[in-house]
C-alpha cells in the first residue's frame, strides 16, 4: 500500500501505522516502519515535497528545521497535518503552513486558473483553494492537465474489461486544499452519494473522463464516472462500494461530519 502521511525534513512523521519516528536530512533511498512492516513511499514525489520544503524555508529562517523536536512538533502542527490518510500529494497541493514557527505562504485561490470553458465540476466545502466563490470550479481542460490515470476494470454496468482515464480523485482533492472526512458526491440528477475520504487514499479511484478511448457523454454515464479499481480489491466488489461508482457526477462537497 502507499506510504500516505505527512513528512518534514529532519523532524517528526507519522506513517500509516501511526508510529513516529524522525525523516534524516539526506535525502530518503527507502523506508522501514518502526513495527516492521513493509511501506511502500513513492520516493521520487517525497523527495520533491523535501526539496520544495527545503527551499522555501530556506527563504523564510536561517535555523534548522531539525532542531525541532518531536515534542514541541507535536504540540503546534495543524489539524489536516495530524491525520494518519494525509497525503504527500495533498500537502503539495494545499501548501499550507508549517506550524513550527516559520510560515509558509498558504496555496491562494488565484493558483487555481479560471474555468474557460463550460464547468464539469464543483468542489465545495472544506477547501482551502478556491477559484469562485468559495468553491473551485473545473472545465474539462483543467481536468485533463492533470495527471492522467488509465485503468482497466469491469463494472456492475458494462460486459468485459472497460478502460477508463482520467485524473485521481485525491489528486483534485489535493489541489484545491481538501481537508475532511467525508466527501459527498452529487450528479446532474441530484443523486448523492457519502464517500469515506479515506476511499480517495487507500484505493487509485478515478474521476473518469474517457471511456475505451472516448469522452463519455451525459447519455453515457459523463461527463464524469467516479470509477474504482474494483479487480484490484476483492473488497470492492460489493454492494456497498457499487454505491460509491456515481456518473453524471457534477460536484464534491467536502466535509467533518
Amino acid at each position: 500500500m502507499r506510504f500516505h502521511a505527512y513528512l518534514l525534513r529532519g523532524v517528526l512523521t507519522e506513517c500509516r501505522c501511526g508510529h513516529s519516528f524522525h525523516v534524516p536530512e539526506e535525502r530518503l533511498e527507502r523506508f522501514a516502519c518502526p513495527c516492521g512492516r513493509r511501506c511502500e513511499m513513492d520516493l521520487p514525489e517525497v523527495n520533491l515535497l523535501l526539496d520544495l520544503l527545503e527551499a522555501t524555508t530556506r527563504r523564510e529562517t536561517r535555523g534548522a528545521v531539525s532542531e525541532t523536536t518531536a515534542a514541541s512538533l507535536a504540540a503546534t502542527l495543524p489539524r489536516a497535518l495530524k491525520s494518519p490518510f494525509f497525503s504527500v500529494r495533498r500537502l503539495v497541493g494545499s501548501a499550507i503552513m508549517l506550524a513550527i514557527g516559520i510560515m509558509v505562504a498558504p496555496v491562494q485561490a488565484q493558483e487555481l486558473p479560471d474555468p474557460q470553458g463550460p464547468v464539469i465540476l464543483a468542489v465545495t466545502g472544506d477547501i482551502a483553494v478556491t477559484n469562485q466563490g468559495e468553491l473551485a470550479a473545473f472545465d474539462r481542460v483543467m481536468l485533463e492537465a492533470l495527471e492522467t490515470v488509465s485503468l482497466n476494470t469491469t463494472t456492475a454496468w458494462t460486459e468485459g474489461t472497460v478502460t477508463f482515464e482520467g485524473p485521481l480523485v485525491r489528486d483534485v482533492l489535493a489541489l484545491v486544499g481538501a481537508d475532511g472526512e467525508v466527501v459527498t458526491a452529487t450528479a446532474l440528477n441530484d443523486y448523492a452519494v457519502d464517500i469515506p475520504f479515506s476511499d480517495f487514499q487507500d484505493y487509485d479511484v478515478l474521476l473518469a473522463l474517457e471511456m475505451d478511448g472516448a469522452p463519455m457523454s451525459v447519455r453515457d454515464k459523463g461527463p464524469i464516472w467516479i470509477v474504482y479499481p474494483r479487480d484490484e480489491y476483492a473488497e470492492l466488489q460489493t454492494v456497498e462500494y457499487n454505491a460509491r461508482w456515481i456518473w453524471q457526477l457534477r460536484s464534491l462537497n467536502v466535509d467533518s461530519p
